[in-house]
């Protein structure tokens, strides 16, 4: 069975250090992913995964992205083969002051070891392009890809005019404007290569001062052996 989207919750904008995306009616055995972006009001910040779930790809934050040296970061997060019904994981982010996520359902992946390969790019730059990373060639040619973006520019943002969405992906969500210095994209392509994947983004707000992208890939069943080591916050 070839893997499917098959709904998306709202995104959901929280200044603290929870954000909570809901869905319900989720199908018995689908796929849920949650793509986070979040900023943090002191440096040491971090996303947590939720109870339950597991990280496909969530790097350290990157510091000193504004005067105070406050951490900005963005993470993937899943869930195989669920039981059905409603899901409103909670992620909490240390020190956090302002989160975004958004939760995505798929039909089609692998029950478990769905995880393939992942790859990531971040950095305190104030060009306005950000790519994801590349992965490694993945195991299957029919692969579910993920990917997740965040720009920081201060003070807020009123028009980021992110690319949306990246050639040949589907957009999850994107915000181009928000009070807490951040712009986001989460999107997804359903793969037909069991090629190397990447995406970038780019956008014309001016006051860039970091940016940050991931992508994850995960497998339909039976679609080879495990991928890269999952990578995970420390």
């Amino acid at each position: 069975m070839a893997i499917t989207f098959v709904q998306k919750s709202s995104t959901v904008p929280l200044f603290g250090s929870l954000v909570t995306p809901a869905l319900s009616g989720v199908g018995v055995g689908n796929f849920l992913c949650i793509c986070i972006q979040y900023y943090c009001n002191a440096p040491g910040g971090a996303s947590v995964t939720p109870s339950g779930w597991s990280a496909a790809i969530a790097p350290a934050p990157i510091g000193s992205a504004f005067t105070a040296g406050d951490d900005i970061g963005l993470a993937i997060y899943y869930l195989e083969n669920t039981a059905g019904g409603s899901y409103a994981p909670a992620v909490t982010i240390t020190n956090g002051a302002a989160a975004f996520g958004v939760m995505a359902e798929f039909s089609g992946v692998a029950l478990s070891g769905s995880i393939d390969k992942v790859a990531n790019g971040q950095s305190i730059s104030t060009t306005q392009s950000r790519a994801s990373g590349t992965t490694a060639a993945l195991s299957a040619a029919n692969d579910l890809a993920i990917a997740c973006m965040f720009l920081g520019s201060s003070p807020g943002i009123a028009n980021a005019a992110i690319l949306d969405p990246p050639s040949g992906f589907s957009s999850i969500n994107v915000d181009n404007n928000t009070a807490a210095d951040i712009g986001l994209e989460a999107c997804y392509q359903l793969l037909s290569s069991a090629s190397a994947i990447g995406t970038s983004w780019t956008w014309t707000d001016s006051g860039t001062v970091v940016s940050g992208g991931v992508i994850a890939t995960f497998k339909p069943p039976g679609g080879g052996s495990v991928g890269a080591p999952i990578a995970w916050i420390t």
